[in-house]
């Protein structure tokens, strides 16, 4: 019923997480959709995403399209593979009878690029593909463990995610000039169709960490006994790639050397992750849990001291920003890191924390204890040149003009 204008040229945003709200995984694209909003004109755009049921609804100068998954999903992920498989098709479908005159398809993360890239097949509509969560040693990383026949579907994986999709994409863009050499030397991707566009802070994440609810962080100090305490933090979902029991062990090293500190785990995780955490068994190791808000769940990056990404380093983290530096570079906190070549490089160029060279508990408890020593180092003046480089708005300042290049 939104279709029916021709006058302006569509583009069709592909969100593999419901919109609204906004959330951790669509941020990138909400806020890219915005700017091509805000800065190009006699443009219509559209958004699928999941929802309880089919609906399509006029929302904040957007045509959403919601694809209907026939019960409550949570905000973020999905449950299994069957999910995303059910979800694939759902959209496809879709998309196949609703946007037979889109003019441009834009996604990001695996699934909403595959949906992308068979619509391109079965449609022959150009799309972009931005590559953020990358599958470059998915057969190594997702088959450790579970034998030879996991294996082959994740080296299928890999060639699907790495090559297949970026091969038939209009544009790819790529978060850092580290994956933009591992598509090109390893996958063969023409290096004319690839821009090297980081996802930058979220504009909502800088209003958020420039406000401090007083009330609200008092109660949360008293909530995980924080008062009198130096905080180690550090935030997001977890999986088994996360090194978060090389964190407890570094903490639990620090500890006896320094009794004043808190280590807090604000967010959640797998099973995983949830099952290192109920064997943990120290009262200084605090998990948040998921917040109803995601508003809510930045209040408590204000109690930190300092901020960890305890990410495994393998080929694929290693291509990577993680949209925790920038949520820490926002908040202006020093920040203490696996050595990983993409986010190691951002923490040692502008000297906002340090790097653990080996990923073993005793190498991060002394970079964090580093950083404890010299804690005067990382004024919030050192922040402050830093977030003005990596805000969503300069980092993709010429991402309107890309786009109108492509209608």
């Amino acid at each position: 019923m939104y279709l029916n204008n021709r006058s302006k040229k569509k583009i069709l945003f592909v969100l593999d997480s419901p919109y609204p709200p906004v959330t951790g995984l669509n941020r990138t694209l909400i806020n890219r959709a915005e700017l091509l909003r805000d800065h190009l004109n006699d443009v219509e755009i559209h958004i699928v995403s999941r929802g309880i049921k089919y609906l399509t609804v006029k929302y904040d100068g957007f045509i959403v399209h919601r694809i209907g998954f026939g019960k409550k999903m949570g905000i973020e992920r999905f449950d299994s593979i069957w999910e995303r498989a059910k979800y694939t098709f759902k959209s496809l479908v879709y998309m196949a009878v609703t946007f037979k005159d889109i003019d441009l398809v834009v996604s990001m993360h695996f699934t909403a690029n595959f949906i992308s890239f068979l619509f391109h097949i079965v449609s022959r509509k150009k799309y972009v593909c931005e590559m953020v969560d990358f599958a470059f040693d998915a057969h190594k990383a997702l088959g450790r463990g579970r034998g030879v026949l996991y294996r082959i579907p994740s080296k299928l994986l890999e060639y699907v995610e790495c090559k297949a999709i970026p091969m038939l994409a209009e544009r790819v863009i790529a978060v850092s000039e580290f994956m933009k050499r591992i598509l090109v030397e390893t996958y063969g991707i023409d290096k004319q169709k690839i821009l090297v566009m980081g996802e930058g802070i979220d504009p909502r994440v800088l209003r958020w960490a420039k406000i401090k609810n007083t009330k609200k962080l008092t109660e949360l100090k008293q909530k995980y006994a924080l008062n009198k305490k130096t905080v180690i933090m550090t935030t997001g979902f977890f999986d088994r790639f996360d090194r978060v029991d090389t964190l407890i062990k570094a903490f639990k090293e620090l500890k006896i050397r320094h009794s004043d500190l808190k280590l807090v785990v604000a967010g959640d995780g797998d099973e995983h992750f949830r099952a290192l955490m109920d064997k943990a068994n120290d009262n200084d190791v605090i998990v948040t849990g998921w917040q109803k808000r995601r508003r809510d769940a930045y209040h408590i990056l204000h109690l930190a001291d300092i901020c960890v990404i305890p990410m495994e380093k393998r080929l694929g983290t290693d291509a990577i920003y993680s949209s925790k530096l920038y949520d820490y570079i926002a908040y202006k906190k020093p920040v203490v890191a696996l050595n990983l070549e993409t986010i190691g490089e951002v923490v040692e160029k502008y000297g906002i924390g340090r790097v653990a060279r080996n990923a073993n508990p005793s190498e991060l408890a002394n970079a964090i204890e580093d950083v404890l020593r010299n804690i005067d180092d990382f004024s919030s003046t050192k922040f402050n040149s830093l977030i003005s480089k990596f805000t969503f708005e300069s980092i993709s300042n010429g991402y309107p003009k890309l786009i109108e290049k492509l209608l």
